[in-house]
């Protein structure tokens, strides 16, 4: 946005600049073409030219400004655009390592539940075995 204002700036500068340029051109061959360029008219004339060449000068340097506000500020958009995308690719890289730290926890999750499905059905075997070796036990007495 504070590239196109000064883009803005720089373009209205610039016309502004073209204008009285333009105007005093006219009025000098205006002046010229109805024959009343004398002494007077122009020393006036000059005053008028030398301050139409004041005014071009103060507006090319407005417009050197409004040039060097835009670049500015293209610069800092620029910069603003690089860190938004690195912040960008920060984030996705460390969606990546979320993805895979839930997948290993899951993976670990599981095995943890074989493990476990695994104990108890040892502990059933045991426990299986115990109650028939007394059950064998008091046959024998």
């Amino acid at each position: 946005a504070a590239a196109c204002a000064a883009s803005a700036r720089a373009d209205a500068a610039e016309a502004r600049l073209e204008g009285v340029v333009a105007e005093a051109e006219a009025r000098a061959e205006a002046q010229l073409r109805e024959g009343r360029l004398g002494a007077e008219a122009a020393s006036a004339a000059s005053e008028r030219l030398a301050d139409a060449e004041s005014t071009m000068d103060a507006l090319r340097a407005e417009l050197a400004d409004a040039q060097r506000e835009a670049r500015v500020a293209r610069a800092e958009a620029d910069s603003a655009t690089h860190a938004a995308r690195a912040a960008e690719d920060a984030g996705c890289a460390r969606a990546a390592e979320v993805e895979l730290l839930t997948a290993a926890l899951e993976a670990r999750t599981a095995e943890l539940g074989a493990a476990r499905r695994a104990a108890d059905a040892a502990e059933e075997r045991r426990v299986a075995d115990v109650a028939a070796a007394a059950a064998a036990a008091s046959a024998a007495a």
